[in-house]
């Protein structure tokens, strides 16, 4: 329901921004946002529509900002972090086109972690934390922004057995 106005807005205030005076110089062109489509505050809009940032604020992160590196060696990277600078979610995506005629939304890094929380049992391979117990929240996200930039779906290479694991029987 979140429209493209909303996904690309900048949180500036309601005034007219450096990039509204770009896109009316240069029709056509976008600022350079994650996949081409997401700004840091709409990644945080999302985030808050879909239910995420609640389930942060009752892990007690009351405050997260969003950054991107565009450059990423393998992908775009989109960075969830709490008011004191705490990684909590680390996205490498890209749109991957080699595949013909299929295009898909590759996942090349996801990670998500409650940095504050003991852990309760043993952590599974490769974790440095307990999860955020957000993960179906962030799929259906990828789901969404798939189908919104017109990709043929969602698909990723696990760095874990229990990654593969966790995923089976999720794609239709």
């Amino acid at each position: 329901s979140l429209s493209t106005d909303e996904l690309t807005a900048s949180d500036e205030g309601l005034g007219i921004t450096l990039d509204d005076v770009l896109l009316d110089l240069a029709p056509g062109q976008r600022p350079q946002w994650f996949l081409g489509l997401y700004s840091p505050y709409g990644v945080e809009l999302a985030l808050d529509r879909y239910g995420v940032l609640d389930k942060l604020r009752e892990r007690g992160y009351d405050h997260v900002r969003v950054d991107f590196d565009l450059d990423h060696g393998t992908g775009q990277r989109m960075r969830l972090r709490s008011d004191r600078g705490e990684l909590l979610i680390d996205l490498v995506a890209r749109i991957e086109r080699k595949h013909h005629p299929w295009r898909v939304l590759w996942i090349e890094w996801l990670m998500m972690q409650d940095p504050r929380k003991a852990p309760a049992r043993p952590l599974l391979p490769g974790q440095e934390a307990p999860g955020l117990g957000c993960s179906l929240d962030i799929l259906g996200m990828l789901v969404m922004a798939a189908e919104r930039l017109e990709l043929d779906g969602v698909a990723f290479n696990p760095s874990r057995f229990h990654v593969a694991w966790i995923a089976r029987g999720k794609a239709e």
